[in-house]
């Protein structure tokens, strides 16, 4: 077995990854670096061969509360051939410990020769790396920036918001939201904060609310559902009596705090406290919702849409309800060159 195939079978072992075929990985290739075999053979253009550099060794830093970042970034080294990873995990141990799995599956399997993770990272862990990958806020991403001493990408922070528009109301609609509400506890850069209801007159979004708590209780009834701690517990009970004191219509699950939908008349964007709580806000066309976000466009990341519309409002990816946290693999983040980015080139003039 080839080291792209064996990598296949290694993603789908994972969440979000079970579906990843060889073509995709192939496909990824060929899409950000002109073909599978340029890797090896580069690309000759003439009289020149620009051969594209790997780095060795890769510094990632994870900040978050989920492993997909993480992931991200081992899938991306590993089909491009990086032997040695240092990853600075995040303080959550539960993702710690997803991200530290894959870790020794890809070193079990020989697709990359040395992982070490570790909760602190010193100066001695940049030796050797010619990389630095960051996920993190803003103010973390410009902190280990001025750290590394080495070629740097920086993810910093985003969120995402769903549309769903009058005509498309429906019990699917509502089941696709709820899924993408559930991935991540609500607390990745890809998960809604909000979902705009477009179109119609603004009643509709009580309408899709009660639907929308009926796919919440279904998906609860169906799976375990952790329970929040304490801190999580706090924000989600904060959220509820501020929207109960500005009257806002409300549907919550009623002995815990698995899920809250609040219907919010004022439609310009705001971020959820996560944990399930999500504003439901009513505008009368695309152009509405664009001017709503305006003041957040340079930190929108995706928009998930009961029907696929591109529209300006700053977002890198638009995609179907239901898939917002389940990117696929050459998924270009913050619209940048997932793989591109992190192989630098040299030039050889053969005349």
């Amino acid at each position: 077995m080839g080291r792209i195939e064996d990598l296949a079978c290694c993603l789908q072992t994972f969440p979000a990854w079970e579906s990843v075929s060889v073509a995709d990985l192939f496909g990824w290739l060929e899409l950000e670096l002109g073909g599978s075999d340029v890797l090896e053979n580069g690309i000759l253009k003439d009289g020149v061969i620009f051969q594209p550099v790997v780095p060795k060794k890769v510094v990632v830093v994870c900040s978050g509360t989920h492993p997909f970042a993480a992931w991200q970034a081992l899938a991306r080294g590993a089909l491009l051939g990086v032997s040695e990873f240092f990853l600075k995990l995040p303080g959550d141990a539960t993702s710690s410990a997803a991200i530290e799995n894959m870790a020794a599956e890809l070193k079990k399997r020989g697709l990359v020769k040395s992982v070490r993770c570790s909760f602190d990272i010193s100066p001695e862990d940049w030796v050797g790396a010619e990389l630095t990958v960051v996920f993190g806020s803003d103010e973390t991403v410009e902190f280990f920036r001025k750290q590394a001493g080495t070629r740097f990408l920086g993810y910093g922070h985003r969120a995402s918001f769903g549309v769903v528009f009058e005509e498309d109301i429906s019990a699917d609609s509502a089941a696709a939201a709820a899924r993408d509400l559930f991935c991540d506890d609500q607390m990745g850069c890809l998960s809604p904060q909000l979902f705009y209801l477009v179109g119609g007159e603004p009643s509709s979004c009580v309408r899709f609310a009660e639907m929308l708590a009926e796919a919440l209780r279904q998906i609860c009834a169906g799976q375990s559902v952790a329970a929040h701690d304490t801190g999580a517990a706090a924000r989600v009970h904060s959220a509820r009596r501020e929207a109960v004191f500005n009257g806002l219509p409300l549907i919550c699950s009623p002995s815990s705090t698995d899920w809250t939908v609040i219907v919010d008349s004022d439609s310009s964007f705001k971020l959820s406290c996560g944990h399930r709580v999500v504003f439901l806000k009513h505008a009368r066309s695309l152009g509405e919702v664009a001017r709503c976000v305006c003041g957040y466009k340079a930190h929108i990341s995706a928009v998930g849409m009961s029907r696929v519309e591109p529209f300006d409002c700053g977002a890198t990816r638009f995609c179907r309800l239901g898939k917002m946290s389940l990117p696929r693999p050459s998924w270009r983040q913050d619209g940048t060159l997932s793989l591109a980015d992190w192989v630098s080139w040299r030039s050889i003039e053969l005349d």
